[in-house]
């Protein structure tokens, strides 16, 4: 998991490590992605899944969407903490184990 802040006024998510350092987020669009203890960020739910659609902002920022190719999703006010963790889908998963010989 990686730690994100956020800024309502852009609807962008900044991935940082640690120490409070901005770091490369590795996302692509369409990856999906779900929260853990966010506060702040009304608009944004812990647990639910949401949908990269906008990876290349930076290498630490991206965009979502509650859709898989829906619009840009608003958060009302700045995410001021929170982790952040990518969805693997099962078949990927599986794909995973299988090439690791698991």
């Amino acid at each position: 998991m990686r730690y994100v802040l956020g800024e309502a006024d852009t609807n962008v998510i900044s991935v940082l490590d640690g120490e409070g350092d901005v770091v490369n987020h590795g996302l692509r669009v369409g990856d999906r992605v779900y929260f853990l203890g966010v506060s702040g960020g009304t608009g944004l739910s812990n647990g639910t899944l949401y949908y990269v659609i906008s990876g290349g902002l930076t290498s630490s920022a991206f965009k979502l969407s509650a859709t898989d190719g829906g619009g840009e999703l608003n958060f009302t006010s700045d995410i001021t903490a929170g982790r952040m963790s990518r969805r693997i889908s099962g078949a990927l998963r599986a794909n995973r184990h299988r090439i690791a010989g698991d």
